[in-house]
């Protein structure tokens, strides 16, 4: 065999060994985390207003804030488009409910709809009013929770939850209380876009997801009305391209579309599914 060839070979196979060691060594980490870490999560997040707030340090953060005003002037979404050429084709009073930097707010008041957004993080809300001012448009934007909403505001044609919105409220409680709260705000006629998602059928919870939100089920029967996390909370460390790993914010997950449906009902409304993640809600 040819000096070259027989180099080649044991280079070639020299590659193959690290590549193989190097994928055992990532599995065997895998596990081993697994193992030290059987709980994927904590089974108690804790009380819903830490992670409310958790919520709102972490979309100040600079980092964060300036991905989102990276965007600002990237207009509305295929969805928002969708709204805005049907059930919101009148030009009416919007509230933006979760308008971050204020990327909608700023496309919709372009195009003649008087605008109100709020949003719980008040580094994006203040990066909001910034870009508003840049853009010679007249938007409110306020520092507010939903579920604080309140006639104050005045009346709506249309309350618009942003992508993501619904399940970042920490429990069915506040939930049901946030969208009363909305519907409040409304006019007789008015319209709430709730963005509000689901997992697909074809999912399936890891076991270690299983396990703990199997303990949840048994803790809410030992103690319910102290112990505030449910199924499907979890705590993810990526919220956009920018996000830094170590910040965890709380998400809920709906693991079926009834279940959002149910919480509308509870609201004593009537919840109309528009688009994969979009409904319609009105009064009864």
């Amino acid at each position: 065999m040819p000096t070259t060839a027989l180099s080649g070979g044991l280079l070639g196979a020299g590659l193959l060994l690290v590549t193989g060691l190097a994928v055992a060594r990532q599995s065997l980490s895998g596990i081993w985390e697994k193992l030290t870490h059987p709980l994927i999560w904590p089974v108690d997040l804790g009380p819903p207003e830490q992670l409310i707030q958790a919520t709102a340090d972490t979309y100040s953060q600079p980092h964060e804030v300036a991905y989102a005003s990276a965007h600002v002037l990237d207009g509305l979404d295929e969805l928002e488009q969708m709204l805005v050429a049907g059930p919101m084709a009148r030009r009416g009073r919007v509230l933006d409910v979760g308008c971050g930097a204020g990327r909608e707010a700023i496309a919709l008041a372009r195009l003649g709809y008087p605008i109100v957004g709020i949003d719980i993080a008040a580094g994006a809300i203040e990066a909001a009013r910034r870009h508003a001012a840049g853009q010679g448009l007249d938007i409110t934007f306020l520092p507010m929770a939903a579920h604080d909403v309140s006639p104050d505001l005045g009346a709506f044609d249309y309350v618009l939850t942003t992508v993501g919105f619904y399940n970042l409220i920490p429990t069915r409680a506040l939930r049901v209380r946030t969208l009363r709260a909305l519907e409040a705000v409304l006019k007789p006629e008015g319209a709430m876009f709730l963005a509000a998602h689901w997992m697909p059928p074809t999912y399936r919870a890891g076991l270690r997801t299983n396990v703990v939100d199997g303990l949840r089920r048994l803790y809410r029967l030992a103690a319910h009305e102290t112990f505030t996390t449910e199924p499907g909370d979890q705590l993810v460390s990526v919220i956009s391209p920018a996000s830094d790993p170590q910040d965890r914010v709380f998400r809920h997950v709906f693991f079926r579309q009834e279940e959002i449906a149910e919480e509308i009902q509870a609201a004593g409304l009537r919840g109309t599914l528009l688009a994969e993640g979009m409904w319609e809600v009105r009064r009864p």
